[in-house]
């Protein structure tokens, strides 16, 4: 999979050997990536500006890019990845045969029995789905107390798991990780078979294990290392 920016000469490449990562002494030009990284992902980029390539076709990255940039507000339990979990989970107890009234049925026997001192009736939902008993559970991901660099690894994990991006891109985070930390991100990455982009809006100086780097000057002039 490969990206092209029409302000860039050169193409970013995603591979399995690297992690990308592009490097912006030119502020203007930094907000302007991330701008239209946000028109992209929200499918509001005109047509030539932004383009990515897979196997040398054009295709959109509505749904397929995730950009973050405030670290402390990530959502782990958005509506996006709890349906994705519930549904999976579901698939998995269906596929092995298990049916979920059976197992609640003496609850809901009881629950009944509570009911029976009403001059009324009652009536419940037999067919329950793992579903609706995760959202009766209120089961959801666990992230209190965890650093900057525990949310990234967790969010890796989820990608992982649920596939929900094709790449993952990280808005100055080596501000939040030290050196060993970041290079613990790009290792991760590369296990968990998750595509990452860093875009900074600092020169770092030295190029980490894994990197490939893309630095925009001032002059805008371009250099890959």
């Amino acid at each position: 999979m490969k990206l092209q920016w029409n302000q860039l000469e050169n193409e970013i490449l995603f591979l399995d050997d690297f992690i990308n990562v592009v490097e912006f002494e030119n502020k203007h030009l930094f907000c302007s990536f991330i701008e239209d990284f946000r028109k992209a992902i929200n499918g509001e980029i005109e047509e030539g500006i932004l383009v990515f390539y897979e196997q040398e076709e054009e295709i959109s990255c509505l749904h397929k890019i995730e950009c973050y940039i405030d670290y402390f507000a990530i959502d782990f339990n958005s509506k996006k990845i709890l349906n994705t979990f519930y549904q999976k989970v579901s698939k998995n107890i269906e596929e092995e045969g298990i049916s979920v009234f059976p197992i609640l049925s003496d609850f809901l026997q009881r629950i009944k029995n509570y009911f029976e001192d009403f001059n009324f009736d009652i009536t419940y939902d037999t067919d329950l789905t793992i579903v609706d008993i995760s959202k009766f559970l209120k089961v959801k991901v666990n992230d209190e107390r965890k650093t900057v660099f525990e949310k990234i690894l967790l969010l890796l994990d989820l990608e992982s798991e649920f596939h929900f991006n094709k790449i993952v891109v990280f808005v100055n985070l080596k501000s939040f990780l030290t050196k060993e930390e970041v290079v613990k991100v790009y290792r991760y990455s590369k296990m968990k078979k998750v595509w990452i982009l860093l875009l900074e809006s600092n020169l770092s100086g030295v190029t980490l294990e894994y990197e490939k780097k893309l630095i925009i000057y001032n002059n805008l002039d371009e250099i890959v290392l």
